[in-house]
């Protein structure tokens, strides 16, 4: 409640907590991580256990243990700007007198809920209001499996999911920021317990709020509203501690997750264990029917909620906590989670306080109690009345239905008497609950094998023992188990078994959205633990008769486990076993529980198997493990096989295979003692001839002798021989094709007694060829070719004529001098005759100079570091070669000569031209330089380009390394 003053804000001071639903610590980088794998579901389990043992986690504000007492000394102003002073509301101490109701506290609109009259009282029963009256248990449970989900990334369980960028707690420190999906989270569970109580959502959704987070921040130093500067950390700024110092927030809880703190605030009130009230206005920060906007902040361990938004209304004449209809018995802490009623100030209220009584009655024992406020069990506040909750729970949560009547209210439109009643019926949703599969296990957490076993074959033969079944845990918390999809596989690089689970067999409701059946795993040890060497099966004796008694053992060097199983392993084809359990020291009848005990140590399981059958034959495999946790499957150190000696007594068989002429038949013998069989070979019968006629040959068709065959089979018997053709009658022929010079011609003959004709072939006449005329002259590689062509039919004839030309080949160097390492492209080879072409280049030694030839006739020489000679062959295709001389020396190539410079030039004023000197040898490896004899005449670069500048004459010298030539430049 707000109490507005000229300064500010008035509040009382409070520390707020409650045990996080799983426990949790923080990091030195203020992230929540999970101190122990616990699931969500337990959150009022431990909650509880707590509470009886009175030792909370060291860092939650417990009932009554951690509070700030509420006097007049903790009052103080806390100066806040317009903007803030709703996110600054505190619930003042609700253990004061009732005060009158504010438009902040309750903002009803006029009820119209279901009411009735019993005598002068009205009667408002929320059991006949909607959404009460209609509302299912499925339709409960999937509104919260929409809250519970409703952040795409947000998980309950993983701390990662919540933060787009993380906080700290130390330095550097961080206020952090949430990722939407954890205000979604947030937002969404408040709006399941506002859905719950019959009250409109929100209408905003929580987003990130600088201020909220560095509130956050800071109260993990000092756990209250109104925090110390003695608190601060030294290394934190002052500007960092100053923003989040100051009071801008409703609510407060630590040690919960995001989306736990709003079940957290929701549940206080009244601590069963110290009997004492504590606030519910957390409770009503929330699902006060007014509120319409609610903003979150979560650092580190701290979670903080501010109102900033009243702008809803309802309808209903009061709303209660828990609510009316289903509520999940989950959500509701039973030690600390005062039962409370807001009533809608349009459509009742309260005269007297004292007069006010609550009746609450268990409907499944018919026991019931009365809180008023003489008995203490009742407070009453403005528009709120609190009782104290039923201790009648089980374990850690409420199973019953409950009745809820209160008296001593009255009508506000009429004055006439009214009570408000209502039933809770609380219920286990986990059924109902849409979720997910979260983890996927099977009965026993690790099979120990010890080493001798350590070998495939064996591993196999454990794994035909693994079970049918895995246990799927959803979500919710809840279990179901589901089939293998075939048989266990063998990891022995991770030593675990491998095996998919189905998942046709979850309910409709759950599902494996993150694919955790696709890949099951059970791990393996192998043991080289001194006393697992004792973990042994033994039968005796091994060898019996059919009818004879055995006695089988395990005996468990664990002896404080209580269950061994027995079963027989069967061979298959494809190389693995499959298993029967054939004994178990929980319900088999052969178990002698009186000899186990009385075994040294009682370590030793001892079955007793009477009257031995054929059946029982076969090899065996043990384990042992405890039934209470089953953490760990204890394989014996070596399988034992049992034989059984047989005597058989045949019947006088049956023929199973009648005998044919082709296949033998076969009598089979089974025993009438065990049903096993044998079988007898019948000889085959004799064949049934038929006799197969001679057929004549005529001169298109063989004929055949006589023969015959069996009727039943049809083997043949005696073979029909085919008899030859008859010749055929021909006569004398026909021209039917005539012949030409390219093609035969065709006479045929016809058969006169069949007519079938055959066909001869007539000689081609003789081609009408032209005389012989050149088409392709002679070249390096063929000589000329000649072709002439038939008149009559066009074929042509192609022959060669004469001889190849001459080969020959041209360079322009025919030795070349270089330095190593220098290269050059100065040689061209030309002159080839027709048709000839280069088909290698090749160096007589690479160490002094590699050629590097183009089939166009350039080629680059690179001569090597060291100095010699080596010639460069290059050959034809004709088969011609060529040899040049390449001298390679340590020092530069020097210049002999100078050719290809003009002895004078004439140029007029600005004109250009370009002196192109050619050195001897072309390889000289000396610069050439130009200079001028007067720069006002004619100036020069160094490429030679010459520029007249001025009437007169120039003489310009061109020099590489010793020699020189001069160029007259005359400039008119």
């Amino acid at each position: 409640m707000i109490k507005r003053t000229s300064g500010g804000v008035k509040m009382k001071k409070k520390i707020i907590g409650i045990l996080l639903a799983v426990t949790l610590t923080v990091s030195q980088a203020g992230i929540v991580v999970y101190a122990e794998d616990v699931t969500w579901e337990d959150e009022f389990t431990q909650m509880d256990e707590a509470d009886e043992s009175e030792t909370p986690e060291a860092d939650v504000a417990w009932d009554g243990e951690s509070e700030i007492s509420e006097t007049e000394d903790d009052e103080e102003q806390v100066e806040v700007t317009e903007e803030d002073t709703e996110a600054g509301v505190e619930e003042t101490n609700t253990e004061t007198e009732e005060s009158p109701v504010s438009e902040e506290e309750s903002l009803f609109s006029d009820g119209v809920g279901e009411l009735f009259s019993s005598g002068d009282t009205i009667v408002y029963d929320a059991d006949e209001m909607e959404p009460f009256k209609s509302r299912t248990l499925k339709e409960v449970a999937d509104e919260y499996a929409k809250a519970r989900y409703a952040g795409a990334t947000y998980s309950n369980s993983d701390s990662s999911t919540w933060y787009q960028e993380p906080c700290s707690t130390s330095a550097p420190y961080a206020a952090g920021v949430l990722t939407q999906d954890t205000h979604t989270a947030m937002t969404a569970m408040t709006n399941f317990y506002r859905w719950l109580s019959g009250l409109n959502s929100l209408k905003n959704s929580s987003t990130h709020s600088d201020s909220l987070q560095v509130q956050a921040l800071v109260r993990n130093f000092e756990f209250s509203h109104w925090v110390s500067d003695s608190s601060k950390p030294a290394d934190m700024s002052d500007e960092m501690w100053n923003a989040g110092a100051p009071c801008r927030h409703n609510i407060l809880a630590r040690g919960y997750t995001p989306q736990g703190a709003i079940t957290g605030w929701m549940n206080e009130g009244y601590s069963l264990r110290s009997q004492s009230w504590d606030t519910t206005g957390h409770r009503y920060a929330l699902i006060e029917a007014s509120l319409s906007d609610v903003q979150y902040g979560f650092s580190g361990g701290i979670a903080i909620g501010a109102d900033v938004a009243s702008g809803n209304t309802s309808d209903l004449p009061f709303s209660a906590f828990p609510a009316p209809g289903y509520m999940p018995s989950r959500l509701v802490s039973p030690s600390s989670s005062a039962w409370s009623v807001r009533i809608n100030k349009n459509t009742l209220k309260i005269a007297d306080s004292t007069k006010v009584t609550a009746v609450i009655t268990n409907l499944n024992t018919g026991n019931s109690y009365e809180c008023t406020k003489e008995n203490g069990k009742l407070r009453v506040s403005g528009v709120e009345i609190d009782m104290v909750q039923p201790s009648d729970y089980s374990g850690s949560r409420y199973t019953d239905g409950y009745r809820v009547q209160i008296t001593g209210l009255q009508d506000a439109a009429t004055g006439s008497e009214a009570q408000i009643s209502y039933t809770t019926r609380f219920a286990d949703i986990t059924e109902e609950m849409p979720s997910y599969v979260t983890s996927v296990t099977a009965d026993a957490r690790e099979y120990v094998i010890y080493k001798t076993m350590d070998n495939i074959e064996s591993i196999k033969k454990v794994a035909a023992i693994l079970p049918k079944q895995v246990w799927a845990t959803a979500e919710s918390g809840k279990k179901i188990r589901v089939s293998v999809k075939g048989e266990w596989e063998i990891n022995e690089a991770d030593k675990c078994f491998v095996n998919s689970a189905d998942p046709s067999g979850l309910p409709e409701n759950i599902t494996d959205k993150n694919h955790l059946l696709d890949e099951v795993k059970v791990p393996y040890k192998i043991s080289d633990d001194y006393y697992d060497s004792y973990n042994t099966l033994y039968i005796s004796p091994q060898k019996v008769k059919e009818g004879e008694n055995i006695e089988l053992g395990v005996y468990r060097t664990n002896i404080s486990t209580d269950t061994s199983q027995i079963y027989k392993l069967t061979a298959k084809e494809d190389g693995t076993y499959s298993a029967v359990k054939k004994y178990d020291s929980s319900e088999s009848p052969e178990f002698d529980k009186e000899a186990s005990d009385a075994s040294v140590y009682s370590a030793t399981h001892i079955y007793k198997k009477s009257g031995v059958t054929l059946d029982d034959a076969g090899e065996y495999i043990s384990v042992y493990y405890s039934s209470s946790s089953q953490s760990r499957i204890y394989v014996c150190r070596a399988t034992k096989t049992l034989e059984v000696e047989h005597t058989h007594t045949w019947d006088e068989g049956k023929i199973t295979k009648e005998a044919t002429c082709t296949r033998k038949g076969e009598k089979t013998y089974t025993c009438s003692a065990c049903g096993a069989t044998k079988t007898e070979e019948i000889p085959l019968s004799e064949h049934k001839e038929v006799k197969d006629a001679a057929v004549e040959s005529t001169c298109t068709k063989a004929g055949k002798t006589e023969g015959s065959h069996c009727s039943v089979c049809g083997k043949i018997l005696k073979e029909q021989k085919e008899t030859p053709l008859k010749d055929h009658t021909w006569d004398e022929g026909k021209i039917t094709t005539a012949s030409t010079c390219t093609k035969k011609g065709t006479k045929t003959f016809t058969c006169t007694v069949c007519g079938k004709t055959r066909n001869q072939e007539v000689s081609v006449v003789a081609h009408k060829f032209t005389t012989w005329k050149t088409t392709t002259a002679a070249t390096a590689l063929a000589p000329a070719k000649q072709t002439h062509k038939c008149s009559t039919c066009g074929k042509t004839e192609t022959r060669n004529y004469g001889n190849k030309l001459k080969p020959s080949i041209k360079v322009n160097i025919s030795s070349i001098l270089l330095k190593t390492s220098q290269k050059t492209t100065l040689l061209r080879v030309s002159g080839l005759a027709k048709g000839d072409s280069i088909v290698s280049w090749k160096s007589s030694n690479t160490n002094i100079a590699k050629v590097y030839g183009r089939s166009n006739g350039t080629c680059t020489i690179q001569a090597g570091t060291r100095s010699g000679k080596a010639i460069i062959t290059i050959a034809l295709r004709s088969g011609l070669k060529k040899n040049i001389t390449v001298t390679v020396q340590k020092t530069t190539v020097k210049t002999t000569k100078i050719t290809g410079v003009a002895t004078s030039l004439k140029l007029k004023r600005n004109q250009k031209a370009t002196l192109k000197p050619v050195l001897q040898p072309l390889t000289s490896g000396e610069k050439i330089t130009y200079k001028s004899s007067n720069t006002k005449i004619a100036i020069v670069n160094s490429k030679g380009q010459i520029t007249a500048r001025s009437k007169g004459t120039a003489t310009i010298t061109v020099t590489s390394g010793r020699k020189s030539v001069r160029c007259k430049v005359i400039v008119n």
